[in-house]
């Protein structure tokens, strides 16, 4: 049996809807799990961050004989904070 101008309408606007409604809760979850990649690695560069400034200003804030104690420290959070940033512009190909 063939399908009328009508029948088809139905048929098609029914399977439309339905795909809609798939793509609406796909596109929800998608949304969501990038959204908490954003957050855990925007997270983790503020932590970074944060330790590299602190090891900066213990840098800066030390004696000519406990700078050169301090510098290693700085140079390895400082080391950290740029592959972080570099992994974080990679994984949402971001240019440098």
């Amino acid at each position: 049996m063939s399908e009328n101008r009508q029948q088809y309408q139905e048929r098609a606007e029914t399977e439309f809807n339905h795909l809609a409604e798939q793509l609406g809760r796909f596109m929800a979850r998608v949304e969501n799990r990038a959204r908490k990649e954003y957050q855990f690695v925007a997270s983790e560069l503020d932590d970074k961050t944060r330790t590299a400034r602190e090891k900066l200003g213990d840098l800066q804030g030390s004696s000519a004989a406990a700078w050169e104690e301090l510098r290693p420290g700085f140079e390895n959070a400082w080391g950290d904070l740029k592959e972080a940033l570099g992994k974080a512009r990679q994984r949402f190909s971001e240019p440098d």
